[in-house]
């Protein structure tokens, strides 16, 4: 199966490719026309900030009275940000059917995806490069019947299964590679209920079982097995137009990272009152939306969490391991503002915001100091402004990043990599048949890694070395985007 993976993500990558060669040599769209069919191809620059090419297809079929998408992603790049080098790609193929039965609505679902990542670092002051590599490959099904017994009620109820390899790898030059694998295999069970029993009122539930064993290379002594509960109850309101209030609280358990449980297992001298478990939290979240005329509407979401379980690295015999410490809180604020200046006599033209400020403090386990929640941004900012030139087909638009700094904090290291915001621009050829847009991302900033290493621990304070680097990697990306219907 490993195989058809490869092929099946080289047809995907190259599909997009030939076709984007076709447009622009100026040969004629291929344009396939056939009942109940939809085709959709595109290319381009991969989502996020790190450079990179993706490629997808989708193809939805209708056939007696059944729906069936078949999706296939194939996604390739590299990083400069925080590791020198560092290149990754990853896969997928889906099949999602979807029936109405009576007054029941059925989706069954099966995904396969992979992701390979290797990448270089060199820490300062060391002689010898040392190299990561990791692989995965996950097999994933789900299904669920949504069923609605009156007007006002609706029912959903599913299960899922995924089972997950993940092979880690590490080396230096001219050293025998280590290689570790660790088998996840995990089961969950949830229940959804809305009842809205006015139009402006709605209440919505959720209780979700999931069962998840490990296994590091398939022995007794590397195993671990776990349960997870995770409730969720909330209220929406819409009390005027436009207008809309969402309230929740809710559990949630994030799953163990293979990588985390595979080092947990390996290290040696590990503190007995420190564990490895998942992390958990009790959330309340609140939301609020308003749309007004004019193209002008407003989001702001927060979220205040009680961390039950946090994964932290500490120090061990055998140098430093992932454990659970428990407290702490965690809160966000989440703004998206978008403004219409056709009042200021610019038509077709938007500015819009996304921001996000987080604050969070856990107790540091080397030190005992508290501080934030290792790899947390305190504050980012998003701006771009757009243009529509409907008679030409044609969308422009300007787009910035504010800067931001984030710390990371390990045993005996504290790195900090501070960024100093970007900047770009986007143009979109939309006329009709097919659409083609070109953007350049990072055209200015820089991001700037401090590592400071120390003898010892983080706890005596006694630096031993500190090692500067600096990255700029302005990307450039095509991507044609075309749907063929029946």
């Amino acid at each position: 199966m490993r195989v058809t993976w490869r092929w099946l993500a080289a047809a995907v990558a190259v599909c997009p490719q030939a076709t984007l060669a076709a447009a622009t040599a100026g040969a004629p769209l291929v344009q396939v026309h056939a009942p109940d069919t939809d085709l959709s191809i595109s290319g381009g620059a991969a989502p996020g900030n790190s450079p990179g090419v993706k490629g997808e297809a989708d193809l939805t079929l209708g056939l007696a009275g059944v729906t069936t998408d078949i999706k296939g992603t194939a996604l390739a790049g590299n990083s400069e940000t925080t590791q020198q080098g560092d290149a990754w790609s990853s896969g997928a193929v889906s099949i999602d059917t979807h029936w109405q039965s009576g007054p029941a609505t059925w989706d069954l679902q099966a995904t396969q995806s992979f992701r390979h990542s290797l990448f270089e670092g060199t820490r300062a002051g060391a002689l010898t490069s040392l190299y990561s590599e990791q692989q995965s490959e996950q097999n994933s099904s789900r299904g669920t019947v949504a069923l609605r017994p009156l007007t006002t009620l609706g029912l959903t109820l599913g299960a899922e299964s995924q089972d997950t390899s993940t092979i880690q790898g590490q080396w230096q030059v001219s050293a025998k590679q280590q290689k570790t694998r660790v088998e996840t295999s995990s089961e969950r069970a949830f229940a959804k209920a809305n009842w809205s029993p006015v139009t402006a009122v709605s209440l919505d539930g959720e209780v979700a079982v999931a069962a998840t064993s490990m296994a590091l290379d398939g022995t007794a002594s590397g195993r671990t097995q776990y349960q997870a509960l995770e409730p969720r109850l909330g209220v929406t309101l819409k009390p005027w137009t436009g207008s809309q209030l969402a309230v929740s609280v809710e559990k949630t358990v994030t799953p163990l990272d293979p990588g985390n449980f595979a080092a947990y297992v390996a290290a040696t001298g590990r503190p007995e009152d420190m564990p490895l478990k998942p992390d958990s939290a009790r959330a309340v979240n609140v939301a609020v939306k308003q749309t007004l005329g004019s193209g002008i509407s407003v989001e702001t979401a927060y979220r205040d969490a009680a961390l039950d379980s946090t994964t932290a690295l500490v120090p061990a015999a055998s140098g430093e391991t992932p454990a659970s410490i428990s407290g702490g809180n965690a809160q966000s604020i989440r703004t998206q503002l978008t403004l219409s200046l056709a009042a200021l006599g610019l038509p077709a033209t938007s500015v819009s915001s996304n921001s996000v400020w987080r604050h969070s403090w856990i107790s540091d386990p080397v030190t005992g100091r508290e501080h934030s929640l290792s790899g947390e941004i305190p504050q980012e900012t998003q701006l771009s402004l757009t243009h529509a030139m409907p008679q030409q087909h044609l969308t422009w638009g300007l787009n910035g990043t504010l800067g931001a700094q984030t710390s990371y904090y390990q045993a005996a290291e504290l790195s900090t990599v501070t960024s100093s915001g970007s900047f770009g621009a986007f143009v979109q050829y939309d006329p009709g048949p097919f659409s083609l847009r070109f953007h350049v991302d990072g055209l200015a900033g820089t991001t700037d890694r401090r590592d400071i290493f120390y003898s010892g621990s983080r706890a005596n304070g006694l630096i031993d070395h500190v090692g500067n680097s600096q990255a700029d990697a302005p990307t450039v990306g095509l991507s044609l985007v075309t749907a063929l219907n029946g």
